[in-house]
């Protein structure tokens, strides 16, 4: 077995490791107890915050990325980065959702322009601009230098959101497990919203993979477009010559 048919073994492992880990989240999810002040409201509580950390982490990886680029100027490193935005931006999306949902039956209301979601917003669009950067810059190499100054940049979004709820005045609840001081939540709650936030881990490792494969392909095939001997767009306009025909 040679080293491609192994990485192949260990990423089809990482895939079915992540569907068992799904699946048992959802069952913990709907079989653990309920909260006693909101009952069985708060298990949105594993979706939401399950899908924040992996959002948080995958932005830590386009940041990472975007480091490993500018100093090895390798594509790969490029590529790593645009797929966590893309994977992160759809996490943190059903984060907002989730949270909408959850926030229309506690407070009456889809949003309030709170800390935490005012921050929230916030690092939701600084990443759907880094996204959107990408799409504005033909050239590949101008585009990941300028998208790596952004994507470190944007890092910082997320210790100012995730503490944004211990620094300013929020209707948002606390820190659950990444809390300065003690976690608030024990016992098989704490179980599944564990077993929830690593099934998103593994979630998140098979998306970005699958996005870097195909980003891949796409570069593969944009260098055979512009290396090709065929028509380009462009080649039927001809220079006007000065003087007339000869």
């Amino acid at each position: 077995m040679n080293q491609s048919q192994a990485t192949v073994r260990v990423f089809r492992g990482v895939d079915v490791l992540t569907v068992a880990l799904l699946l048992v989240g959802i069952v913990l999810s709907f079989t653990s107890p309920p909260d006693r002040i909101q009952g069985d409201l708060t298990r949105m509580i594993y979706l939401h915050v399950g899908s924040v950390v992996a959002a948080y982490v995958a932005f830590a990886l386009t940041a990472l990325g975007s480091l490993l680029y500018v100093i090895t100027r390798r594509a790969s490193f490029d590529r790593l980065a645009a797929a966590s935005a893309e994977v992160g931006v759809i996490l943190f999306g059903v984060v907002i959702v989730v949270g909408m949902i959850w926030g229309q039956t506690t407070w009456g209301s889809f949003w309030v322009w709170d800390a935490r979601l005012t921050m929230s917003a916030v690092m939701f669009f600084v990443y759907l601009g880094y996204l959107a950067l990408r799409r504005a810059i033909p050239n590949p190499e101008t585009r990941a230098n300028r998208s790596a100054v952004l994507g470190v940049v944007a890092l910082a979004m997320i210790p100012i959101t995730h503490f944004s709820v211990v620094w300013w005045n929020s209707l948002h609840q606390g820190a659950t497990i990444l809390s300065p001081a003690s976690p608030k939540i024990e016992g098989e709650m704490a179980f599944a919203l564990l077993t929830v936030m690593l099934a998103m881990q593994f979630l998140l490792v098979s998306l970005v993979r699958r996005r870097m494969q195909i980003a891949k392909l796409e570069d593969a095939a944009l260098e055979v477009a512009v290396g090709s001997d065929g028509f380009v767009a462009g080649d039927a306009v001809q220079i006007p010559q000065m003087g007339g025909a000869s």
